[in-house]
């Protein structure tokens, strides 16, 4: 895959990952990363990142560009926290 379509993945999976965390939690991220698991096991692209102006709430957020959907993430014990502190249950679908 080349590098551009590999960036066009990226652009395509930022605002997805925006949206989701907007959406469920009402809360603001700051990506800092992504990584392109292996094309020949899963289409996925892992955005990293954090809670805006909370560094050590980071996250790992899965998205399949195949299927254009999120599917699954995972979280520091910090942002697990500030979930459920807000009153979400950070498990539930």
């Amino acid at each position: 895959m080349s590098e551009t379509d590999r960036q066009a993945l990226f652009n395509e999976a930022d605002p997805v990952a925006v949206d989701y965390f907007k959406e469920k939690f009402e809360i603001e991220i700051v990506i800092t990363d992504h990584k392109l698991l292996p094309t020949m096991a899963v289409s996925e692209v892992s955005v990293i990142g954090h809670v805006k102006d909370h560094q050590d709430q980071y996250f790992n957020l899965s998205y399949d560009y195949k299927k254009k959907a999120v599917t699954g993430f995972s979280m520091s014990q910090e942002f697990e926290q500030a979930l459920i502190k807000k009153g979400y249950d950070p498990y539930m679908n």
